[in-house]
C-alpha cells in the first residue's frame, strides 16, 4: 500500500483540498451565524421614479411620497451646522468627542463640553479683537486635520460667520487668489510647513490677523513685523476669549456657511457658497439611507478622520458623526501611518475614495493568487458570501469570516459596520469584494461640491455595484441631451443634472462662471454623463468635460479612458492625453510598487522596479494588455492606448501631480512630462499610425 509520501505532488495537493473543504463544510454547518436578511424599503427594482409621475429622464428617490415633496432636515432641531454640533453636545452627555494621538500611543480625547468651551473662547477672542460677528466676518483655515480645525469651524458657526477652508497643499499663486476675493481678514494656520504658508499669505496685505495653531516662532514674529501683520497663537485668543465671553449668535437656514474652493486640476479655483441649509439637506439625505435598516449613529460610533477637511465630502461625514455625539480620530498626518492609526482607533465608521479601497483590493489579490489552496478557499468564500449578499443577508459571522476574511477585516480594526465611499468611480469587482470581504454594507454616493456632496447614493442592501444609486430625498436628478456625443434623454442617456436644497448659491464674486453651472431654471450641470438603469439607480458612464477631438474627427473623454487602465493589476495610476493632430491618445502610466514586480516576473522579467520600467519587451506586453481589457470594458478602437510611457514615481499631492482629492493635475503633469509625451507622439508617427 503506497503511503501519502510516494503520491506525486499535485495528487498531494488534490488531497489536501478535498480533505480540507470537507472540514470547512462540517465547520460551515456548524458555526455560521447569519442575521435575518436586510429589508429594503423600495423595491430594489425601482429604486428611483419619475418627478410627480412625469418624464422618465427627471427622477427622484422612491422613498419619497406620492406628491415627490423633497425631504430636507433629518432632525426637527437642527437646520444649521451650529443646531448639529448642539444637539451632539446635548446627547454625548460628555462622552469623548475629538482625539489625537502621538506615535505609537493610544488616542487621547477631548470631550464634547471641553471641545465646546474652547469653541466659545476661540470665537469670543476673535469677536474681541474687532472681527464682528456675521456674514461680513470671512475666516480662512489651512490645517491638517484635528480638533483646532472642528474649534474654528464650530466658532465661526457659533457667530454666524462664514469658514474658508484652505486646502493644505495649495500652492502660493491660489493662497493668494482664494485670500483676496473671498476677502478673509483672519488665516488659521496650522504648524507644518507654517513659513511656507504665512509668507505667502502675509504677502497678500489682507489677513488683518494670522493665528498659529501652536507658538510662533521668532523668525515668525520677525516676519509678521516685517510684514506688518498681526500674528498670534490660537491658544492666546482662546485665553483672550475665556475672559471676556461673547453670547452666541446662531446663524439661519439660508446664512453661508462656508466658501469652498474647488481645487482646480485646470485653472484659478472656484469658490463655491454652501449654506447651512445645503449641509444639513445633504448630511441628513445621506444618514437617512445609511440608516435605513440598521441602527442610526450613536454615541458608541467612532470614526477615523484622514480625508481633507477642505473637501465636503470629509465635511458631510464629520457634520453627521458630531450631530449624534459620536467619537472621531484624528490621523497623524502621515498617510504611510494610516493602517495604524486605523488600527489604535477601530473604527466603526469609515469614509475613503476609491484609490485606498483599490488598493486594499489589489493586495489582497497578489496575496490570494500567490497560492492554489488560497486561491480556492477565497473563490469559495466569494461565492458564499455573495450568495448570502444576493438573499440581502450582509455579516461578518459566518466560517468564511474566521478563515479567509478575518485579517483584512483586522486591517480596518475589525469593527467596521459602515463603509462609504465617494469623489470617484468604484468597479463592481471591488465592490462585491468589499462587501464579502468586510461583512457590512458599503455605500458609494455621487455628487459634487457645488451640490455640497452627494447627489446619489446606493442602497442597504444592494446586491448589485456598478452603478451610484438613485437619486438622495433632498434633491431630483435628471439627464439632459449632449447631441455632439450622441446621448440623448429619450433613451435615458445625458449630462448629469441637479435640482433641491443642497445645490449651491453660486460662485463667489463670479457670475459667469455661476451661470455656466447654474442654467436659468435652476439646474446644477455637472458635466458627467449618466445613464438611468432599469432597477432607478444612476451610472456614470462618460465626461462632458476634459472632450478632446481627435484628428479623426472623434470625441474622447481622457479619464473614461483612465479609469479602465487603473484596474490592471501592474498599474497604480494613469495619465492619457490626447492632441486633436492625433489620431489616437497617449499615457503615462505609474507601475504599482506592490504588485509591478510580481507581474514581470510572471511574465519572465526581473529587475528593479525602474529597470523593468524601461524595457521595450515589458512595454509591449503591457500595451497588448491594456487593449484587451479596454475592449472588455467596450472601448472604441481610438480610444485604446498604443503609446505608452512607464514610470516607478507616483503621482501624489507633494510633487503637485494630484489635487487634495486625488484628481490628477492634468495642465501640471502635461507640462512635467512634456518630453515623454512628445516622444510618445513622434512614436506614433513612426509606428505608421498616422497615415
Amino acid at each position: 500500500m503506497s503511503s501519502l509520501a510516494d503520491l506525486p505532488p499535485h495528487t498531494i495537493e488534490t488531497v489536501l483540498v478535498t480533505g480540507l473543504i470537507s472540514v470547512i463544510g462540517i465547520a460551515y454547518i456548524l458555526l455560521s451565524r447569519r442575521p435575518p436578511p436586510k429589508r429594503m424599503l423600495v423595491d430594489k427594482n425601482r429604486q428611483s421614479k419619475p418627478y410627480k409621475g412625469g418624464d422618465e429622464s427627471i427622477r427622484v428617490s422612491a422613498l419619497l411620497g406620492e406628491d415627490c415633496e423633497l425631504i430636507v432636515p433629518l432632525n426637527d432641531d437642527v437646520k444649521t451646522l451650529y443646531e448639529g454640533f448642539q444637539r451632539g453636545l446635548s446627547v454625548s452627555r460628555d462622552q469623548p468627542c475629538l482625539g489625537t494621538r502621538l506615535p505609537d500611543q493610544p488616542f487621547q480625547y477631548l470631550t464634547y463640553s471641553q471641545i465646546a468651551e474652547r469653541v466659545n473662547n476661540f470665537g469670543s477672542g476673535l469677536i474681541n479683537r474687532g472681527h464682528i460677528v456675521g456674514q461680513g466676518t470671512f475666516i480662512g483655515i489651512a490645517s491638517k486635520n484635528c480638533p483646532e480645525w472642528i474649534i474654528v469651524e464650530q466658532a465661526c458657526n457659533a457667530y454666524s460667520q462664514v469658514l474658508v477652508p484652505l486646502y493644505d497643499t495649495l500652492g502660493p499663486e491660489a493662497i493668494v487668489h482664494i485670500i483676496t476675493q473671498a476677502n478673509t481678514e483672519v488665516v488659521v494656520l496650522s504648524a507644518d510647513r507654517f513659513i511656507e504658508r504665512f509668507t505667502t499669505v502675509a504677502g497678500t496685505k489682507i489677513p488683518k490677523l494670522v493665528v498659529k495653531i501652536g507658538k510662533p516662532t521668532p523668525e515668525e514674529v520677525n516676519i509678521a513685523k516685517e510684514q506688518n501683520i498681526g500674528l498670534v497663537a490660537m491658544e492666546t485668543i482662546e485665553e483672550e476669549g475665556k475672559n471676556a465671553p461673547v453670547v452666541h449668535v446662531p446663524p439661519k437656514q439660508d446664512d453661508l456657511a462656508t466658501v469652498c474652493y474647488t481645487s482646480g486640476t485646470t485653472g484659478k479655483p472656484k469658490g463655491a457658497m454652501l449654506t447651512h441649509g445645503n449641509l444639513i439637506s445633504d448630511c441628513s439625505a445621506a444618514l437617512r439611507i445609511i440608516t435605513m435598516d440598521q441602527r442610526s449613529i450613536t454615541t458608541e460610533d467612532e470614526y477615523i478622520s484622514y480625508l481633507p477637511l477642505a473637501h465636503m465630502f470629509e465635511r458631510i461625514m464629520l457634520v453627521g458623526v458630531l450631530m449624534h455625539g459620536a467619537r472621531i480620530c484624528f490621523f497623524q498626518g502621515d498617510i504611510k501611518l494610516l493602517l495604524n492609526d486605523i488600527a489604535a482607533c477601530r473604527p466603526t465608521l469609515f469614509a475613503s475614495v476609491p484609490r485606498l479601497l483599490n488598493r486594499i483590493y489589489d493586495k489582497t489579490m497578489v496575496a490570494v493568487n500567490a497560492s492554489p489552496i488560497k486561491k480556492k478557499l477565497f473563490q469559495m468564500a466569494m461565492r458564499s458570501k455573495q450568495a448570502d449578499i444576493d438573499k440581502g443577508i450582509i455579516c461578518k459571522t459566518t466560517i468564511w469570516d474566521i478563515l479567509v476574511f478575518n485579517k483584512i477585516q483586522a486591517g480596518l480594526g475589525g469593527r467596521v459596520r459602515i463603509v462609504i465611499t465617494g469623489a470617484a468611480p468604484l468597479s463592481q469587482e471591488v465592490m462585491k469584494f468589499l462587501k464579502c470581504a468586510l461583512g457590512c454594507d458599503v455605500y458609494e454616493g455621487y455628487g459634487q461640491t457645488e451640490c455640497t456632496a452627494a447627489a446619489t447614493m446606493t442602497l442597504p442592501g444592494e446586491p448589485l455595484g456598478g452603478h451610484v444609486g438613485p437619486p438622495v430625498t433632498c434633491n431630483i436628478v435628471k439627464v439632459v441631451d449632449v447631441p455632439d456625443m450622441e446621448y440623448y434623454a429619450k433613451n435615458g442617456e445625458g449630462e448629469v443634472c441637479f435640482k433641491g436644497p443642497n445645490v449651491f448659491k453660486g460662485y463667489l464674486h463670479d457670475e459667469f462662471k455661476t451661470k455656466e453651472a447654474i442654467d436659468s431654471d435652476g439646474w446644477l450641470h455637472s458635466g458627467d454623463i449618466g445613464k438611468w438603469l432599469d432597477n432607478g439607480c444612476l451610472k456614470i458612464i462618460d465626461r462632458k468635460k476634459h472632450i478632446v477631438k481627435l484628428s479623426n474627427g472623434e470625441y474622447i473623454a481622457p479619464e473614461k479612458i483612465e479609469n479602465c487602465y487603473t484596474r490592471h493589476p501592474a498599474i497604480m495610476q494613469a495619465f492619457v492625453h490626447a492632441n486633436s493632430l492625433y489620431p489616437f491618445p497617449v499615457a503615462i502610466l505609474v507601475a504599482d510598487p506592490d504588485t509591478f514586480e510580481g507581474w514581470a516576473k510572471s511574465r519572465g522579467f526581473t529587475g528593479t522596479i525602474e529597470e523593468l520600467c524601461k524595457n521595450r519587451e515589458i512595454i509591449k506586453i503591457l500595451v497588448t494588455e491594456l487593449d484587451a481589457d479596454g475592449k472588455e470594458v467596450g472601448l472604441n478602437p481610438f480610444e485604446r492606448i498604443k503609446q505608452i510611457c512607464l514610470i516607478p514615481d507616483q503621482f501624489t499631492i507633494d510633487n503637485e501631480m494630484l489635487t487634495p482629492t486625488f484628481k490628477l493635475m492634468r495642465t501640471k503633469i502635461v507640462k512635467s512630462y512634456s518630453c515623454d509625451i512628445d516622444a510618445l507622439l513622434a512614436d506614433m508617427k513612426l509606428s505608421g499610425a498616422i497615415k
